[in-house]
C-alpha cells in the first residue's frame, strides 16, 4: 500500500503544484499567463483524456507494467520539461509528462484494491484518498517554496527523484499481475 501510495501522493503533488510557477515561467520566456497556463492544463487534459484507456490497456497487459511504463514516461517527462530550451518544449514535454500520469493514475486504486481483501476495502480507499488529498495540498505549498528558492524548474525537476523512489518501490515491491481475460 505504502508504494501505491507514494505514487499518487508524488503523481497530483506534480500537478497542483506547477500552476506556482506559471508566472515565473512566464516571466522567464517572456509569455502571457494565458499561453503559459497551457503547461498546466495540457497536462491535466492528457491526464484525464487518458484515464480510461489506460485502465483498459491495464486489463490487457497487466497494470504494474503499465503503473511502471507509466513511472518511467512521468520521469523522463519531468526531466525534459525542467530542461527544456523553449516554452514549446515545456508544454511538449508536459504533454508527454501527462500520459505518464495517466498510466500511474488509472492504476493506483486498481491495484491496492485488488492487494488487500474486501473486508480492507475501506481502509484501502480512505488510505490511498488521503494521500490524493495530501499530494493536492502538499504541492502548492511544496512547489511555492521550491520556486522561491530554487526558480521554476526545480519544481518540475523534483519529479525526478521523487517518481524514482516511487518506481524502484514499484518494480521490487508489487506483485506482478496478468493480464486480464475480459473482452
Amino acid at each position: 500500500m505504502a508504494t501505491i501510495a507514494v505514487g499518487a501522493f508524488v503523481s497530483v503533488l506534480d500537478q497542483t503544484g506547477v500552476s506556482l510557477a506559471l508566472p515565473e515561467l512566464a516571466t522567464h520566456f517572456s509569455a502571457t499567463i494565458p499561453v503559459v497556463q497551457w503547461v498546466a492544463l495540457g497536462f491535466i487534459l492528457v491526464t484525464g483524456s487518458l484515464l480510461i484507456p489506460m485502465g483498459r490497456l491495464s486489463d490487457l497487459i497487466g497494470r504494474k507494467r503499465v503503473y511502471v511504463v507509466g513511472f518511467v514516461i512521468f520521469i523522463a517527462g519531468a526531466l525534459l520539461t525542467g530542461l527544456s530550451p523553449s516554452l514549446g518544449a515545456v508544454i511538449a514535454a508536459r504533454l508527454f509528462q501527462g500520459i505518464g500520469a495517466a498510466m500511474i493514475q488509472a492504476n493506483g486504486m486498481a491495484m491496492a484494491l485488488a492487494t488487500f481483501p474486501p473486508s480492507e476495502r475501506g481502509k484501502v480507499i480512505g488510505l490511498f484518498m488521503t494521500m490524493v488529498g495530501m499530494g493536492a495540498v502538499g504541492g502548492p505549498v511544496v512547489s511555492g517554496v521550491v520556486v522561491d528558492f530554487l526558480g521554476w524548474r526545480a519544481v518540475f525537476l523534483m519529479g525526478v527523484p521523487l517518481g524514482i523512489i516511487s518506481l524502484i518501490s514499484a518494480i521490487v515491491i508489487l506483485n506482478p499481475d496478468s493480464k486480464s481475460h475480459t473482452a
